[in-house]
């Protein structure tokens, strides 16, 4: 019995006894080997990891080490979420079967029986059967209500098409609902836009690591990438400060970050920043500290002498700071018993920033997840342009996931295409708005589906806020979570979004645990991991690293990849596999390695360093590499039939923007190809393509799948934003109404208004958010708290990646899910170190214990998001998901205002909770006894569901909103993504790089069996 199968009995049966095995035999007739693989949960790090596997199964793993370590070339290493996937990969709470709850009929009405999802038991069914039940709903789904009633739930990224929340197969059958709004980047992405003219999560806006350096002050602003982002972020960060750089925090909690690297902290309450920013500008204005020559130039609004054409004199920034017009001077006294910092301190703040020679002015996105998230944006770049903070080494205002890895700048490498397009919905526009609602490009007569932060109550009351049009009916009847999400857990209003789930016809989830959304659904698919699928590159990594990674063992149990799950749906109503999944994750990923680029000539401009000086893998990988070249000779070929052609899979015409080469990118850099490509790897790996020089030979890559670009101070490729607008402002405009930098914003106001959600002023002003700071009080003016005194805020924890992980119990053991607590509080409340505790809020409430700490301002709790909820007794969770005591509500551009909820912590005098690490695994509640599926008869509703679905009249043209050279069933040429990858946006591809061969069948043709299986 291999290894392999001895996990599954393991883990499918039970504990059982097992003969022992010397470990040096062991290891001899198991051929182990060092693979690189990715960490692909959502944290933004996306580090380089490496396990040592042995038939299939990983014994043990290690951080990056592909190359020795240096300040200059440092290693891309995981952290401890990242070291702990075979536990989660390998996880007894592994989905492994599709499952069916036991009491859901297809049909709707009384057969959902809805009320049941969360309680109900589970069975155990086939993929057939599975496959059956959810082709024939939708459709039963879409000739009663129509499409629109069909929503897809998803967001959170966990596969590696990134856009796999865009349903292909739905969209390619008639469309669906998708949603729009903001999660995680609150109110930057369309204040941003408006106020600079763009936004694209810090990639650009922040600096290259080098350039920080040059920095003599950085405020890091609701900051803590020790914890949210990982990987190299906070040792570029040290490399600062050791190079002289003074650390300011402002932020409600003394965080891990802020601890290894503060000269200072600024605490300040919850959605309280713009009156603390406000006071800063004052103090600044009234000192003469701004820097008037750089706002004179380069902005327009600051004030009355330098106002955008057509808007008010009175209108201007400085006059409303100083209450020329609303005599109320935003004077440190004036905030400090709103923001809760001292007079004197803001003082002190504003002199530090006014004072100091080039500033670093950085913000997560945290504190624009506030209900008056945008007044915070205006007022964050305003006091950094105030500061000169722009357009120099050191010197710059951004916010955002920095890059991935904590810094900016245009890419170094980056893999070609994948040559794949999907289906385009034909009734909704995509998800969020294809970045496009952010960009302020709004089309009134468009349909984008349901703001995120409305979703539920849209479900629920049947009706959705459709922007400036206001409210319209909507009739939701089935959720749609194949492939990405974790909605029900991820969203604000748990307790409400399981309304939601409850009042549905028919709901389906696929994921590789049991989590959330599979245990409020009726059937739920078992996905694979990245672990479980071909080699591909691992997307939004760095700009210095591409990374290629290696499959590390076959599917699990009756694990299938989502796109297959997708195309076999597809199929069952008559469209083409070709169209919902056009390529397969190793031809995606052959594309971008074959086609990948790097900048040329690196090795000239990076102090010497040559391709035969760089570092390579310590250790031997020659075994790795020969397993992964055999495995890749070896893979089953492509049947002939109805899939397209090779020429239809990737165009090699001229018109597809190929460069050659060597020859200028679009960022001005000189770009060759990264890998050297000849005709006997083409035919190794069993493609046809086009051979070509470049600058690593295509073997010595795939020995461990990473490369990462050398570099060195100095060596050319430092980034700074807005250098050349700062330089000459007229010269090279920005992309706003001005040219400029907008202090005073029309447009943001405008389209606030065409939104019809909220307002705000083109200026920054201090709002109050609802359920704020003011809300903790019955009486504000008498300074008397009400009934819910303090506020929670919800911060992303380091035992999770969003929900991912919140099942390792190794991570649950080290990382306590604790709510946080300042001691006065703790005093006031009777509750102690290590209580279980009652936290409610208008909302909800949850079970914790409680950590006291000093490290929290008073009237604040801390609580990280992502706990897998689990409610018992009416509506307390005992995990502690940080959305059951959340509030959901439109403003803005539709963004969940995680941060602005009010709550109280109360003794709890019931059971107490254990450490999270020893409680019970309760997520597999009704499916330890289901009915095993090999050699039993499907049932009697599952045959109904098949032989409803076989007497379906499709129509001539089931795909609805595809080209007419699909309507036939055929796959001429491939569906136009409406959002195409970001090699294929505005810059040039590789589209003649890899080729899948079609090998004709017959004497000594490769099997042509399905590459990864059927879905079925």
């Amino acid at each position: 019995m291999s290894a392999l199968d001895s996990f599954r009995e393991l883990v499918g049966s039970g504990l059982r006894e097992c003969p022992a095995v010397p470990l040096g035999q062991s290891r001899e007739r198991e051929h182990p080997e060092w693979k690189t693989h990715s960490c692909w949960l959502s944290c933004g790090g996306r580090c380089v990891n490496r396990s040592y596997v042995a038939e299939g199964v990983v014994l043990r793993q290690s951080p990056d080490n592909t190359h020795p370590d240096s300040p200059d070339y440092p290693q891309q290493r995981g952290c401890a979420r990242g070291r702990s996937l075979r536990h989660a990969v390998f996880a007894s709470d592994r989905l492994k079967y599709p499952l069916k709850r036991k009491h859901w009929q297809p049909g709707g009405g009384e057969n959902s029986q809805g009320h049941l999802r969360g309680r109900d038991e589970w069975e155990r069914i086939t993929w057939d059967e599975a496959l059956d039940y959810i082709a024939s709903e939708v459709t039963r789904i879409k000739n009663d209500y129509g499409m629109k009633s069909i929503l897809s739930t998803g967001y959170e990224i966990r596969t590696l098409v990134d856009r796999m929340y865009y349903a292909p197969s739905l969209s390619a059958y008639g469309g669906c609902t998708f949603t729009w709004g903001q999660a995680s980047q609150g109110a930057f992405p369309l204040v941003s836009n408006m106020m600079k003219g763009s936004f694209d999560l810090g990639r650009m806006d922040y600096s290259d690591r080098f350039d920080l350096l040059e920095a003599d002050l950085v405020v890091m602003w609701g900051h803590n990438p020790s914890w949210s982002i990982m990987g190299n972020t906070s040792y570029f960060y040290l490399r600062a400060k050791q190079a002289g750089a003074k650390f300011i925090f402002v932020d409600p909690w003394c965080n891990p970050t802020m601890q290894a690297l503060a000269d200072e902290w600024v605490p300040v309450r919850p959605g309280t920043d713009t009156a603390l920013l406000l006071a800063v500008a004052y103090v600044l204005i009234r000192d003469g500290l701004q820097d008037q020559d750089f706002l004179d130039r380069c902005c327009v609004g600051f004030d009355a002498d330098h106002m955008p054409e057509g808007a008010p004199r009175e209108g201007n920034f400085r006059d409303y700071v100083l209450g020329t017009y609303d005599g109320q001077p935003k004077t440190p006294e004036w905030a400090q018993p709103v923001c809760g910092v001292p007079a004197a301190r803001i003082e002190w703040l504003a002199r530090e920033m006014g004072t100091a020679n080039r500033v670093t002015l950085r913000a997560s996105q945290a504190p624009a997840r506030t209900d008056n998230g945008a007044t915070f944006v205006q007022a964050f770049y305003t006091v950094g342009w105030m500061c000169g903070a722009c357009g120099l080494p050191g010197a710059e205002v951004s916010a955002g996931a920095g890059g991935y890895v904590g810094f900016g700048g245009p890419a170094l490498v980056e893999p070609g295409d994948r040559g794949a397009e999907w289906p385009v919905n034909p009734i909704c526009e995509p998800p969020r708005g294809a970045g496009q609602l952010a960009a302020g490009n709004y089309d009134p007569s468009k349909y984008y589906g349901i703001a995120m932060a409305e979703m539920w109550d849209a479900i629920v009351d049947g009706e959705f806020t459709n922007f400036s049009h206001g409210k319209e009916p909507i009739d939701i009847r089935m959720l749609w979570k194949v492939g990405e999400g974790g909605r029900i857990n991820q969203n604000p209003a748990f307790n409400r979004a399981v309304e939601a789930f409850r009042s549905v016809e028919f709901v389906v989830s696929s994921d590789l645990w049991f989590t959330s959304d599979c245990r409020y659904s009726d059937i739920v698919l078992p996905s694979t991991s990245f672990w479980e699928v071909d080699g591909f590159v691992q997307p939004k990594t760095n700009r210095e690293l591409l990374y290629y990674t290696s499959k590390i063992h076959e599917p699990l149990f009756e694990c299938h990849e989502d796109l297959e799950v997708e195309a076999a749906i597809g199929e069952r109503w008559g469209i083409d596999p070709a169209v919902v999944n056009p390529l397969s994750v190793r031809e995606m990923g052959l594309n971008q390695i074959l086609g990948a680029r790097v900048v040329a000539n690196w090795e000239r401009q990076g102090e010497g360093v040559t391709c035969s000086d760089s570092p390579r893998l310590a250790e031997s990988a020659t075994g790795a590499y020969q397993s992964l070249w055999n495995c890749a000779w070896d893979a089953p070929a492509l049947a002939l039939g109805d899939s397209p052609s090779a020429s239809d899979l990737v165009d090699d015409s001229s018109d597809q923007g190929g460069i050659a080469a060597s020859g200028l990118g679009s960022e001005g850099f000189e770009w060759e190809f990264l890998l050297d490509v000849t005709r006997e790897d083409l035919e190794g790996l069993g493609v046809e393509g086009e051979v070509h020089s470049g600058l690593v030979p295509l073997r010595e890559f795939l020995e461990t799948g990473v490369y990462q670009v050398p570099r060195a101070l100095g060596d050319g490729f430092g980034h700074v934003r807005y250098a050349e607008f700062r330089a000459d402002p007229d010269g090279c405009p920005l992309n706003t109404e001005s040219g400029k930098f907008e202090i005073y914003c029309g447009a943001i106001a405008r389209q606030y208004e065409r939104f019809g959600l909220s307002r705000v002023a083109p200026i920054a002003q201090y709002v109050p958010a609802r359920e704020g700071y003011e809300d903790t009080f019955a009486d504000w003016d008498a300074q008397v708290k009400g009934e819910y005194p303090l506020q929670n805020l919800s911060i992303h924890f380091i035992g999770r990646a969003h929900q991912a992980f919140d099942n390792v119990m190794q991570l649950r053991e080290v990382f306590p899910h604790d709510v946080l607590m300042n001691q006065l509080d703790a005093q006031a409340a009777g509750v102690s170190q290590g209580d279980t505790v009652l936290v409610e809020s208008p909302h909800g409430r949850i079970l914790r214990r409680v950590r006291v700490t000093s490290l929290l301002i008073p009237g604040v709790v801390v609580l990280g998001e992502g706990a897998w909820s689990d409610v018992v007794d009416g509506d307390i969770d005992r995990s502690g998901n940080a959305n059951s005591l959340e509030r959901s509500s439109l403003s803005g551009e539709g963004q969940c205002t995680w941060n602005s909820s009010v709550c109280r912590v109360l003794p709890w005098d019931g059971e107490p909770l254990p450490p999270d690490y020893r409680s019970a695994d309760r997520r597999g509640a009704g499916i330890a006894s289901v009915m095993p599926a090999r050699g039993r008869k499907a049932s009697e509703a599952a045959r109904n569901a098949a032989a409803r679905l076989a007497q379906v009249q499709l129509p001539v043209a089931p795909l609805g909103g595809l080209p007419e050279e699909l309507r036939d069933g055929g796959a001429k040429r491939l569906v136009k993504d409406d959002m195409p990858s970001s090699a294929a946006r505005g810059r040039q591809t590789f589209g003649n790089a890899a080729k899948l061969r079609f090998w004709p069948q017959g004497d000594g043709a490769p099997d042509t069996s399905s590459e990864e299986g059927g879905a079925r």
